[in-house]
């Protein structure tokens, strides 16, 4: 859960112009795994039993895709460089 959240602050801190240090690509699989999640049209509909595991598992893989970003994000955030929502 601690990694969902930091994948959300790091594109509101992307998208204020506040962390830039993420490459393109990076980014795009962030977003799109974010947007899958909050999308109400799923692989498996959220309303059925099971129906988050699909969105648990592309979370999953999105940090298993983007886990140096996400740690470089969090050392800047460490250094000073937090931006509050």
């Amino acid at each position: 859960m601690d990694d969902f959240r930091v994948l959300i602050r790091l594109v509101v801190a992307y998208a204020r112009g506040h962390y830039r240090q993420i490459p393109p690509d990076a980014l795009v699989v962030i977003v799109a795994g974010l947007v899958y999640v909050v999308s109400p049209v799923d692989l498996i509909p959220d309303f059925l039993p099971g129906g988050f595991a699909d969105d648990a598992a592309v979370i999953i893989w999105v940090v298993k895709t983007v886990r140096s970003e996400l740690d470089a994000f969090r050392a800047w955030e460490l250094g000073g460089g937090a931006v509050s929502m």
